[in-house]
Parts: structure tokens; sequence; C-alpha cells
């Protein structure tokens, strides 16, 4: 089985019409190995993932929409049993992990918990410096309260 973490990354970069301030994103390890260090995550299909098996665009651009980085297929999430596989074609090179189902959607719930807790929330919603643009909080509440309803 491999491993998988899910960790907050706070820092001050500047992006493109943001007037500064912290930003925060997750950052995607298998096996000890950064797997998102030119993606974005989609939260959304991230927590869907844990909960049922389908086609995902986990690994996104920070638009939003995985066309624009240039990912046109999207992780293949198969359940069997307590076991979850992810088969990566785009990006490339074609990988496939395995992991603990149990283990994996707790990581995912702890970590979008801990964004909950950490990311400040902007009287403005589009305003929020967490996930792709256009992710609100109110998306994040959403992704948290999927993943515990179905513990």
């Amino acid at each position: 089985m491999n491993s998988f973490r899910l960790e907050l990354q706070t820092t001050n970069e500047r992006w493109p019409n943001f007037d500064g301030g912290e930003l925060h994103r997750g950052l995607l390890f298998i096996d000890e190995t950064l797997q998102n260090e030119n993606y974005a995550i989609s939260y959304w299909d991230l927590a869907r993932s844990a909960n049922e098996a389908g086609n995902y665009f986990i690994l996104t651009c920070g638009c939003g929409v995985p066309e624009c980085a240039r990912l046109n297929d999207p992780i293949a999430v198969e359940h069997d049993g307590n076991i979850l596989s992810w088969c990566i074609t785009d990006p490339e090179p074609k990988r496939h992990f395995t992991f603990d189902r149990d283990k994996y959607k707790t990581e995912v719930l702890r970590f979008l918990k801990e964004a909950q807790a950490t990311v400040p929330r902007p009287q403005i919603p589009e305003d929020f410096t967490f996930g792709h643009y256009g992710f609100r909080p109110s998306d994040l509440d959403e992704c948290v309260d999927l993943l515990e309803s179905n513990i």
C-alpha cells in the first residue's frame, strides 16, 4: 500500500489579481513524494473520491479548469472493500497507487478540517485564499460535511 498525506502550506507568494497577504494551498504527498507541484487540488473531487469510485480531476489548474493545466484525463479511482486505488495517466508518467480507504478518508477529513480552522474567511467569498479559483468557504464546509456524513 502507498502512503497518502496532505499538508497545508501558507505562503506570501504573489498571484495575478491578488493584492497580497497569505495564500493557502494543499500539498499532496504519496509515499512522501509531492504530486501537485504544478497543480492545484480540487477538494470537491478529492472528497468525493473518498466516498465513491469514479473519474476525478483531483489535480487541476489554479483556475479550476483542468484542461487549462493541460490535464485531459481524470484520475481513475476504484474502491474494492477497504482498498482505494488511483490510476493516473495525466500528467505522465502513468502511475498506479493503492491506499487503505479508511486512512485515506481520515487524512482528507483531517486536512480539510485543518483548513477550516486555519484559513481566514473573508467577507467576500471570492477572496477566499484556499483552493482553486472559485472555491469558497461554503464549498470547504460542504466537503467536510460530505466526508463526515459518510464515516
